[in-house]
């Protein structure tokens, strides 16, 4: 502001306020407002043009809204005070009007200030602040094409221009609000839904005893069902009417207290009534206006709500299933049963607190497909999607199925959504592995259709006839269909070896005591009993035919020892037979020769031998005891298991006992980050989404590392990173800029770029902790 202009100037202001004054006192439009002002100081300065701006309280814009010129264009638009000089925004602030008379020749600004100014045709401005409640609200603006030397008389001229020009236009705000009020409430009371009406208290004496209508409007006997009222008295209208009634509405006319309340009538066909009573008028005229609506099917309506709402509640809280229901708009958790914390391991109340915990749980592979699902929801389809997550709860992995459905208002648009998630982990386990097991009885039916094969031809090569080749081949089937059975019988452990040496043995023994069997109690492996039970056949076969078991006398001795050999257990089994006088070696090796004295080599890594002497035959087999996989074996494939994809960090290094800051705006990756250090055993501090609540933290919490994101929502920022520094904490950068960004002083420091793997990220964490190790 200058000081007071001399008397001649004064004279000169107070004519041209006048000529304002007029100008503008008939006018009740803002916008018509400011423009015949900027007119009015336009030709009164003979300026080329005068603008009008507003500070759009940022600190940074202003926004050209309206000029007027004399000559030359428009600039409506928005503009950066920066570009402008410096002092002008603090003259401004100041409150000071802003003073240029040659802008090319002013020294305070630089030439890419004064360009600005050229590409916009200024030569000389006058720039007059608009200061109110301690803050710039708007600028009248003064603009010479040339230079120009602003008189002190100018300077007032526009600075009363601003202020009387405020004024106006704030009146002219002000009556229009009146006015616009004014109509609403006259619309309002004319063709508004309740019932009105006032009402004067009539007495007998001091007491209250029925009330005559004054006023009505139209909803009045739509409401209450009374017609003509007005004139009329209550009790001629409705002579039974309660005496309550009479009660309340005295009170309010004798105390002035104004009632809000809901109150149900007999009288008045057994309605409901949501009232507001309130004296009107002088108090001794005793005059109560009332705003009244029949709530009567409401009443029933919420009555049915809160049965069918208490029917929900029960089906949800009975439901195995997690039943859900979210604002299609927010996402936000409106409903949530008690079965999501069993299926989700989240309880109702934290889904409805904070819905992006929903989504933090589904693991990173499934969420864009996830994602996808909830917008189809919301467009109105219906969908099922399976998807994994990991339950906060317990930290288990779990496959979920969700069934979604779109929730529409009544003009039939999406209004929620909702659905339930069903825990399928067991379900879709089961099924994978029912196909594993389809593909090992597959495998395992062809090993032994090839092994009877096998047999069948190998029975054919030493049978004499077919008589002799149907009893061998029999035989030979029958034994390993006892193999099969004994590999099922998991439950005889310590007896497998004797259980099946006595079932073999003792069938073809017709003398009591021609069989001895002597040996401890021991289990064997599922090749040992495939391999071992048809040698013993053989030689029990053997025996029965040509050996100890085909005369009276015979005998055979079997006995077995378990020894070790190297540090491996061995099974050593010597079968004896005696009590012959004639035998002899057989002229060629059958079946059972080479299985004894090939295949127990072969498979079970040991030795077979054969000896034959007149008095009978003595064999000898030896074996290493570790189990070996028999194609014979029925045990179950191990079951399949969920996989946890990218947060699966078994094989992650182990960060127990550390205690990792994590700063990240983006919600659902500072939790992945989060949960991946979690599953390596470190503590992590935060997430933070804001720079300076990670610097407060890591001021009290001492992490022992950081992962740090550059940009948190305002731009790169190393505040973070320097303090870190400062304190030789180490860190890295999680970012998605590019290695120019990074300030030469933090150059040599790790640098992940966004998307990330998670493993890379605890690794790259542990390297920081553990730099030593490889």
């Amino acid at each position: 502001m200058i000081g007071q202009p001399p008397a001649g100037a004064r004279l000169q202001i107070e004519a041209y306020l006048l000529k304002l004054t007029d100008a503008i006192r008939q006018l009740y439009d803002p916008v018509e407002i400011q423009v015949v002002a900027q007119r009015v100081l336009a030709l009164e300065l003979d300026a080329d043009r005068v603008a009008y701006a507003e500070d759009l309280g940022d600190g940074v814009h202003v926004q050209l809204t309206r000029d007027w010129t004399n000559r030359g264009p428009s600039l409506a638009g928005r503009y950066r005070y920066a570009d402008y000089g410096i002092e002008l925004m603090t003259a401004l602030l100041a409150g000071r009007s802003s003073i240029r008379p040659d802008i090319q020749a002013d020294p305070s600004l630089s030439p890419a200030e004064k360009a600005a100014h050229a590409t916009l045709g200024l030569g000389a401005t006058l720039n007059v602040p608009l200061v109110k409640n301690g803050g710039l609200v708007a600028i009248l603006a003064v603009h010479f094409a040339g230079p120009h030397d602003f008189t002190d008389t100018e300077v007032a001229v526009t600075e009363a221009t601003a202020e009387r020009t405020w004024a106006a236009v704030e009146r002219a705000r002000a009556e229009a609000a009146l006015r616009q009020n004014e109509e609403k409430y006259r619309e309002l009371f004319s063709s508004m839904d309740q019932g009105y009406c006032i009402i004067q208290m009539l007495y007998d004496g001091t007491k209250a005893v029925d009330w005559r209508y004054i006023e009505v409007n139209a909803a009045f006997e739509r409401h209450n069902g009374l017609h003509d009222a007005t004139g009329k008295t209550i009790k001629e209208l409705t002579p039974d009417i309660e005496e309550k009634w009479i009660e309340i509405y005295d009170r309010v006319a004798v105390t002035g207290e104004s009632l809000r309340f809901e109150e149900n009538s007999s009288a008045l066909e057994d309605r409901t009534f949501d009232l507001y009573a309130f004296r009107v008028g002088r108090p001794e005229t005793r005059q109560v206006a009332v705003l009244f609506q029949d709530i009567s099917e409401q009443k029933r309506a919420q009555a049915a709500l809160r049965a069918s709402e208490e029917r929900f509640r029960k089906f949800a809280d009975a439901s195995s299933d997690a039943l859900w229901i979210r604002d299609a708009k927010t996402l936000a958790v409106e409903f949530a049963s008690q079965a999501m914390e069993t299926v989700l391991g989240i309880s109702p109340d934290a889904a409805r607190a904070d819905a992006r915990a929903l989504d933090a749980m589904i693991l990173p592979e499934d969420r864009p497909d996830v994602m996808a699902n909830v917008a189809a929801i919301r467009r109105g389809d219906a969908v099922v999607h399976d998807y994994r997550i990991l339950r906060p709860s317990d930290g288990a992995f779990r496959w979920i199925r969700s069934t979604g459905f779109p929730l529409l208002d009544n003009l039939g648009q999406v209004e929620r959504i909702a659905g339930f998630s069903t825990d399928i982990t067991d379900a879709r386990i089961s099924t994978e592995h029912q196909a594993v097991l389809l593909a090992e009885l597959q495998h395992r039916v062809r090993n032994i259709m090839a092994v009877i094969r096998s047999i069948a031809s190998r029975s054919a090569s030493t049978a004499d006839s077919v008589a002799s080749y149907q009893s061998l081949l029999a035989g030979r089937l029958t034994a390993l269909a006892r193999v099969q059975a004994l590999l099922t019988r998991s439950t005889e452990t310590g007896k497998i070896l004797g259980t099946m040496i006595e079932e073999e043995v003792s069938a073809h023994a017709p003398q009591p005591g021609q069989v001895t069997l002597d040996g401890p109690p021991i289990e064997l492996g599922p090749k040992a009993i495939e391999v071992l039970t048809l040698a013993i056949h053989e030689l029990t076969t053997n025996a029965a035919k040509y050996g100890a078991l085909a005369v009276p006398h015979g005998k055979l001795t079997i006995r077995w020892t378990q020894q070790v050999r190297r540090g491996t257990d061995w099974l050593h089994i010597d079968w004896h037979e005696s009590g012959l006088t004639d035998l002899s070696e057989p002229r060629r090796r059958g079946f059972g020769s080479e299985l004894i004295e090939r295949r127990i080599p072969y498979e079970l890594d040991g030795t077979g031998e054969m000896q034959f002497s007149p008095t009978g035959l003595r064999c000898t087999l030896e074996f290493p005891l570790p189990e070996k996989a028999s194609i014979l074996d029925t045990a179950s494939p191990t079951p399949v298991s969920v996989h946890g994809g990218s947060l699966d960090l078994a094989q992650a290094p182990n960060l127990s006992g550390y205690r990792i800051l994590v700063s990240e705006d983006d919600y659902l990756l500072a939790s992945d980050v989060s949960t991946a250090l979690r599953r390596a055993g470190a503590t992590v501090i935060g997430p933070f989404a804001d720079e300076m609540r990670a610097k407060e933290s890591a001021e009290t919490e001492h992490p022992d590392a950081a992962i740090l994101d550059i940009n948190l929502g305002t731009g790169a920022g190393f505040g973070l990173a320097a303090y870190l520094g400062e304190r030789a904490t180490p860190f890295l950068f999680l970012t998605g800029y590019d290695t120019e960004i990074i300030p030469p002083g933090l150059a040599g420091i790790t640098q992940i770029q966004k998307p990330a793997s998670l493993l890379k990220v605890v690794q790259a964490v542990h390297r920081l902790l553990r730099p030593t190790e490889t």
